[in-house]
C-alpha cells in the first residue's frame, strides 16, 4: 500500500514538470528576447566601462603597501656545558615568548632605527599621494648641524632652479624662514646648517613640472611611534623556535632594511646581553675574591710569624677529634659564608626601579644553589608581570588602569621576593652563628691542649677558612669565565628578507574583478 502511493506521487510530479516546460517553450519568444538584449547592451557596456574607470583611478590613486618578511631561528649553545658540565649563563633563562615581547618593544625598535639612514626624510608631495623616496632621494642633506630643536618633525620645503641653485622654506612656530642658496655649498639658517648635494633627475631637466619636495629632520620618539605600527613580530613555530619579523611599508627598500637590519640586530643584542648577565656575576666574584685576598694574605701572615716564634710546625700533635670537627666547622662556615653573599647580592640585585632588574642578573645566581628551588617561582613571576609592564607600555601610559593595577601588583611581588630573601639571609645568618657558637663551646672542652698547639690550631683555621673560601671563588670565576667563552649564540636567519616588488594592498586583479562583479549584478 505505501510503495503504491510514493509511485502515485511521484507520476503526478513529473506530470506537472512536464507541464511546466511545455508552457514555457509556448511563451517563450526569441525575438522578443533579442530586442530587449540589443537595447541593454549600451548600458551594459556603460556600466563596465564605468567600473572599469573607477578600478584603474582606485588603484592610480592608492598608494601600494609592501611587506618585506624574515624568519629567525632562536637557539643557543654552550660548549663549556657539554664538555665541563657546568652550568651555562644564559641557556636556562630563555624563553621565546620573552624574546618575542622584546623584539616588539620600542627599546629594540629604537636600536633598529639607530642603524639605518632615518636621520633625515625625503619626500615628494603630489595632489593626492606623497612619496617618501628613503634612500633612492636624488637631493640628500649632508653635514646636518641642529642648533634648534623646535626644527625637528618640520618639513622644509625644495624647489629646484635646475642644477644651480634652489629655493628652502619652512615654517616653526608660525613664523616662515625662507632663502636662495646653491647645491653642494653650507647654508645656514636660523634653526640648522648642512649642505644639499643633488644628483641629476628629471624633475631638474622640465622646468615646466611642478616640484613639491621637502624633506623633515626627524626625531627619535616621532621615527619610533610611525613606525612601530608596521613592525610585526610573531612566533611562527614553538617546536622549531622560529619567529618571524614582518615590516609594511609604502617603500619597498625601506620594508627590505627594517626588517634585515631588526634580523641582524637581534643577534648582536642577544650576545651583549647574555654576555653582560655573565659580566655582573664575574665582578660579584672578583669583589668578593679581592677581600677574602686581604684576609687570606693577613692570616697566612700570622700564622707564618707563630711558626718561626714558637716553632710549631703542624697540627699533627692535636688530638684527632679536635682536627676532624675544626674540619668540618671550616667547611661549613665557607658554605654559609658564600650563601650569605649570593642573598645580599641577589636583594641589590632586586632593590631597584623597575626597568632596571634585569633576569640576567637575578637567575644566574640562584642556579646550582640550595635556594634555586625557594626562590626561583618567585622571581619568575616578578619578572613575568615586569615584562607584562614592559608590553603594555607599548600600547598605553602611565595614566592607564591596567598599567597603575599592574605596577602595584610588581610592588606588592618585589616585596614579597625582598622579604624572601631578607628571611633567608637571617636564617643563614643565624646559623653561621650558631654555628661559631658550637665551635667556641668545643673549643673550651679542649684548654687543656698546650696553649700555644692551641693558638696554632686557630690561627691555621683562620688560614684554612679563608683559603677555602678564597679558592671556592676562585674556581666560580673561571667556571663562569669558560662559560661566556664557550656561549655560542646559534641564532640564525632562516629566511633573509628581499626586496618586495608586488604590493600586498591594492591587488590589481582582485580589485579589478570585484569592481567588474559588482558591475555585472548592476546591470542584471
Amino acid at each position: 500500500m505505501l510503495n503504491e502511493d510514493v509511485n502515485s506521487t511521484r507520476n503526478v510530479s513529473f506530470e506537472s514538470y512536464k507541464e511546466r516546460i511545455t508552457n514555457f517553450s509556448q511563451e517563450f519568444e526569441i525575438g522578443l528576447f533579442i530586442f530587449i538584449l540589443n537595447r541593454s547592451l549600451v548600458w551594459i557596456a556603460l556600466v563596465m566601462l564605468t567600473a572599469l574607470a573607477s578600478a584603474f583611478i582606485y588603484l592610480r590613486y592608492t598608494a601600494p603597501t609592501y611587506e618585506s618578511r624574515s624568519v629567525l631561528q632562536l637557539r643557543n649553545n654552550n660548549t663549556a656545558k657539554q664538555i665541563l658540565s657546568m652550568n651555562s649563563f644564559g641557556e636556562e633563562t630563555q624563553l621565546l615568548e620573552a624574546d618575542v615581547e622584546l623584539m616588539r618593544s620600542k627599546v629594540f625598535l629604537a636600536r633598529v632605527i639607530d642603524q639605518l639612514p632615518f636621520e633625515v626624510s625625503y619626500f615628494n608631495r603630489g595632489q593626492i599621494l606623497t612619496e617618501e623616496y628613503y634612500v633612492w632621494s636624488f637631493f640628500k642633506v649632508k653635514d646636518l648641524v641642529v642648533q634648534d630643536s623646535s626644527i625637528v618633525d618640520v618639513p622644509v620645503n625644495l624647489v629646484f632652479d635646475g642644477k644651480d641653485a634652489f629655493r628652502l622654506w619652512y615654517t616653526v612656530e608660525g613664523v616662515q624662514f625662507e632663502g636662495t642658496f646653491k647645491p653642494f655649498e653650507t647654508l645656514r639658517t636660523k634653526h640648522f646648517s648642512c649642505r644639499i648635494t643633488v644628483d641629476d633627475h628629471p624633475l631638474l631637466n622640465d622646468p615646466e613640472t611642478k616640484q613639491n619636495l621637502y624633506f623633515r629632520i626627524n626625531s627619535h620618539n616621532g621615527l619610533i611611534g610611525r613606525y612601530a605600527p608596521k613592525l610585526i613580530v610573531d612566533v611562527a613555530d614553538y617546536t622549531a623556535k622560529t619567529v618571524s619579523i614582518s615590516f609594511r611599508d609604502e617603500n619597498p627598500k625601506l620594508a627590505l632594511d627594517m626588517v634585515a637590519t631588526a634580523a641582524k640586530e637581534f643577534i648582536v643584542w642577544d650576545v651583549e646581553r647574555r654576555s653582560e648577565s655573565a659580566k655582573n656575576v664575574i665582578e660579584f666574584i672578583r669583589a668578593q675574591k679581592d677581600t677574602v685576598a686581604g684576609a687570606l694574605r693577613d692570616s697566612e701572615s700570622r700564622l707564618q710569624n707563630f711558626r718561626m716564634d714558637n716553632r710549631v710546625a703542624d697540627l699533627n700533635q692535636l688530638t684527632p677529634i679536635f682536627l676532624e670537627r675544626s674540619e668540618r666547622y671550616e667547611d661549613d662556615r665557607t658554605n654559609l659564608t658564600l650563601e650569605i653573599e649570593l642573598l645580599k647580592a641577589m636583594a641589590k640585585a632586586t632593590d631597584r626601579p623597575m626597568p632596571e632588574i634585569n633576569s640576567y642578573d637575578l637567575l644566574p645566581m640562584l642556579t646550582g644553589t640550595d635556594y634555586e628551588g625557594v626562590l626561583s617561582k618567585t622571581i619568575n613571576e616578578l619578572l613575568s608581570l615586569l615584562s607584562e609592564r614592559e608590553r603594555m607600555y607599548t600600547e598605553a601610559t602611565d595614566k592607564n588602569m591596567e598599567i597603575i593595577s599592574l605596577e602595584r601588583r610588581i610592588d606588592i611581588q618585589k616585596k614579597v621576593v625582598l622579604e624572601s630573601l631578607k628571611e633567608l639571609l637571617r636564617r643563614a645568618e643565624q646559623r653561621r652563628d650558631d654555628l661559631d657558637a658550637v665551635q667556641a663551646e668545643f673549643e673550651g672542652r679542649y684548654r687543656t691542649l698546650p696553649e700555644k698547639e692551641l693558638q696554632f690550631a686557630r690561627i691555621e683555621r683562620l688560614f684554612h677558612i679563608n683559603e677555602k673560601y678564597y679558592t671556592l671563588l676562585l674556581e666560580r670565576e673561571i667556571e663562569y669565565r669558560i662559560s661566556r667563552a664557550g656561549f655560542v649564540p646559534n641564532n640564525r636567519i632562516l629566511d633573509q628578507a628581499v626586496l618586495p616588488y608586488a604590493p600586498i594592498f591594492p591587488k590589481r586583479n582582485l580589485i579589478l574583478a570585484y569592481y567588474l562583479a559588482t558591475a555585472s549584478s548592476s546591470a542584471c
